[in-house]
């Protein structure tokens, strides 16, 4: 897996500011691409993070990485179940959940709580499915229904992030 993309695109999951990040990646096989999370997952596990493919189609992968213990915690959220039980989730143990994701995704529609794996702010997540995507106040790295102040205080904080993890990629092109 590129280290540039990685870090580019989950510097925030990374950095334990956020549960979890997605980002698609190309492989020639989908063996190449369990060997390829396989080695992730043997060198970030320790540190408390996880890679799992969400799908694998046309050569490109949709990669899920994320702090476990985040989800779990993130899953006990009253909210969050209230969401997902509306959603037709049964079980609210976080991996169930995710077998339950990735079945959503062989579907034609992406599914509209991908931002309760990502730890997005569960009003922005409510106010996303409520709206079907319409109607928001701001727009960034998800769109905002609810405290703009707040999602734009994340945004700036997960693009610092960004930077200072991608500073020693920069330094080492020159």
């Amino acid at each position: 897996m590129p280290e540039l993309t990685l870090v580019k695109q989950c510097s925030p999951t990374l950095a334990n500011k956020k549960t979890g990040s997605l980002f698609r990646v190309k492989y020639a096989t989908k063996n190449d691409m369990i060997y390829d999370l396989k080695q992730c997952n043997q060198k970030f596990l320790k540190k408390g993070i996880c890679f799992l493919p969400l799908n694998y189609d046309n050569h490109s992968a949709l990669i899920y990485v994320f702090r476990p213990s985040r989800l779990r915690a993130d899953f006990k959220r009253p909210q969050v179940q209230t969401i997902l039980s509306m959603l037709g989730y049964k079980d609210f143990d976080y991996a169930h959940c995710l077998q339950e994701l990735k079945l959503r995704l062989k579907g034609s529609d992406f599914p509209h709580e991908i931002g309760l794996f990502l730890g997005d702010p569960i009003n922005d997540m409510a106010g996303f499915i409520n709206h079907q995507g319409h109607d928001y106040k701001a727009i960034g790295m998800w769109k905002v229904y609810d405290d703009v102040e707040l999602a734009n205080h994340l945004f700036t904080e997960y693009k610092e992030l960004q930077i200072s993890f991608l500073r020693p990629f920069i330094r080492g092109l020159h």
